[in-house]
């Protein structure tokens, strides 16, 4: 599931791991680094749509910068894990007919890639 960045007409920037949309930076707060002793993951809280997002950046890789300006009835989404999310990025912008619904839910949940998935998390999105 991603979430919507960028809206038809909108220009959207990744630059050093911070978010622009339309020449302005997308509000981040510091929540954490971890972990904490020799932080290597950076967890922000990300002010954008009138919504608060958390989103996870990897200190120790590389930004993979990019401005893009969104084609008419279509949108750009990002993953909220963002240098380990198949997205936008990848596989382009999304038509308008090609968003489904909202998600409304979490169920499960890996912590990494070799993880079982945990319903630690299960529960209503905020």
């Amino acid at each position: 599931i991603k979430r919507v960045i960028g809206l038809p007409g909108d220009r959207v920037r990744y630059i050093d791991k911070q978010l622009y949309v339309n020449g302005e930076p997308v509000p981040q707060k510091l929540l954490a680094q971890l972990p904490p002793a020799k932080p290597r993951f950076r967890l922000s809280s990300e002010l954008m749509g009138g919504g608060e997002h958390e989103v996870q950046t990897d200190m120790m890789r590389h930004s993979d910068d990019f401005a893009i300006t969104v084609k008419p009835d279509h949108f750009f989404m990002m993953g909220d894990n963002r240098d380990n999310s198949s997205d936008s990025r990848v596989w382009g912008q999304v038509p308008e007919r090609g968003i489904v619904g909202k998600a409304c839910a979490i169920w499960m949940h890996w912590d990494s890639v070799f993880s079982v998935p945990s319903f630690q998390r299960v529960g209503a999105i905020k």
